[in-house]
């Protein structure tokens, strides 16, 4: 049977130990005891090679594309920043096991959004601080336990079903106005109940009534 396999042409590579002299965009100058090469950081090789470095680069025979490539950072000043990059979408996968990220400082740096999925959130911190623009949350309960909550805002409004607050002492400080509308209130104080104002007015289209063992007018 006659086979229809393409030929192909095996590409032999060799190896050097090589000293970065120059960066200018996607072009890496290296230069060893053969001379000075012009070469392009390999797809494997994730740390970006800075001047200075001494790198792995692999010099292919004759053939398509790039002849030259750095293959890995060998060694390099501790005083630099070590950066990692890689182009086009980059996806990190742990099929088991768990992913952990340990830093004296960790950046999360986005241009467009960033998005957590995940069926539980932990986060701990001695201290935190959240600016943002607008903030909408979506949930089915909130459980919050605070020593203390102080809350700044030119307005503030809230829509409720239901509003319960339980607490042992109450102050309000009303600069200007305080309306209230209901259809029904009912205020009961187990001890006193006192209300002073310059002006007091009480008014029912039906029926006041004031009903005590001792009622004092004037």
């Amino acid at each position: 049977m006659k086979s229809f396999a393409r030929k192909i042409e095996p590409r032999v590579a060799v190896q050097e130990v090589c000293t970065v002299v120059a960066v200018s965009g996607a072009v890496i100058e290296v230069a060893s005891g053969g001379g000075v090469y012009e070469a392009r950081r390999a797809a494997g090789c994730l740390l970006v090679p800075q001047i200075g470095d001494e790198v792995l680069v692999a010099i292919a025979a004759a053939g398509p594309g790039p002849s030259c490539w750095v293959i890995s950072v060998l060694e390099r000043d501790g005083s630099t920043q070590a950066v990692l990059e890689l182009d086009g979408d980059v996806g990190l996968r742990v099929p088991r096991g768990r992913l952990s990220i340990t830093a004296e400082g960790l950046d999360l740096v986005s241009g467009t959004e960033t998005n957590l999925v995940s069926a539980e959130l932990n986060v701990r911190a001695s201290q935190s601080s959240v600016v943002l623009e607008k903030l909408a949350f979506l949930g089915s309960s909130l459980l919050a336990e605070v020593k203390a909550v102080r809350v700044v805002a030119d307005a503030l409004d809230t829509a409720a079903e239901r509003l319960v607050q339980r607490v042992k002492r109450a102050y309000r400080f009303v600069a200007e106005v305080d309306h209230v509308r209901a259809e029904r209130i009912d205020v009961a104080a187990t001890k006193e109940l006192s209300l002073r104002a310059e002006n007091a007015v009480i008014m029912a289209e039906e029926l006041v009534k004031v009903d005590g063992a001792q009622i004092h007018v004037g």
